[in-house]
């Protein structure tokens, strides 16, 4: 049977500056990692998913809300080995812009 790992975070900051980095290893495992996010300040996310095994599956969702001196990055890797088939990757990543702060979203 495979397990699955849930991450969720969800934050409403008004610090200058968060930055966070999360691996995820999938070894036989599913995961979702969601987080969503109203910021004022400086955020950037670091996501890393590495498909270590076959048929495993991943669902990334990252939303986020820019408002005041806010800026926001998403930056975010699925890695799958060329031998690893029958893996399911998906990312949605959204940023609702209401400044004209620089915002990014970095797929790959």
């Amino acid at each position: 049977m495979k397990k699955e790992t849930k991450i969720l975070i969800v934050s409403i900051v008004a610090v200058l500056l968060i930055v966070v980095l999360i691996y995820i290893f999938l070894n036989k495992k599913n995961s979702d990692n969601i987080i969503k996010t109203i910021s004022e300040g400086n955020q950037k996310y670091d996501v890393i998913v590495n498909h270590n095994s076959r048929l495993t599956k991943s669902d990334i969702i990252n939303h986020g809300v820019n408002i005041d001196n806010g800026s926001l990055s998403f930056n975010v890797s699925s890695i799958v080995p060329e031998k690893m088939d029958k893996c399911y990757v998906n990312q949605s990543n959204r940023i609702i812009n209401l400044t004209n702060n620089k915002c990014v979203i970095s797929p790959n």
